[in-house]
């Protein structure tokens, strides 16, 4: 059997910009939080999408046309200073995971995708702490999509 080759960079950029503009309209976003592109703020409450490894086209269909998938990551990062808000932390991210799963119409991709699904693979958890106070928390996902 063959290898699976890696997406293309075009199907990376529209799976991007498609799904952190659909994210955004997640009502278990926190409000007043920053929300990025593969950055977090250093010093403030923030979110980021992050590609994981591992975006590939897992079958390819002989008019040339392949589903792929891609992997991706929320990431939280917060001040937490009890026990109870880490606990919140994570139901953050778990909350929009679950806002995610229960979705039936998902972002338009162009250029012939389209999505299949979207399904939180991992529950959230704490990734990393910081001499300042902050951690990040995160949980993550995969987008399956065929291209024609």
């Amino acid at each position: 059997m063959a290898e699976p080759k890696p997406l293309e960079a075009s199907d990376i950029k529209s799976i991007n910009k498609a799904l952190l503009d659909w994210l955004r309209t997640c009502p278990e976003l926190p409000k007043n939080v920053k929300f990025s592109y593969q950055y977090l703020e250093e010093k403030d409450e923030s979110m980021s999408l992050h590609t994981l490894s591992g975006a590939k086209k897992s079958v390819q269909y002989v008019d040339g046309g392949y589903e792929g998938i891609y992997p991706f990551a929320l990431y939280y990062r917060n001040s937490p200073d009890s026990t109870n808000k880490r606990i919140k932390c994570a139901e953050v991210l778990d909350a929009i995971g679950s806002w995610v799963d229960e979705q039936s119409e998902y972002p338009e991709l162009g250029g012939n995708r389209v999505i299949n699904s979207i399904s939180q693979i991992t529950t959230s958890v704490l990734v990393k702490r910081f001499p300042n106070g902050y951690e990040d928390y995160m949980t993550t996902f995969n987008l399956v999509f065929e291209r024609s």
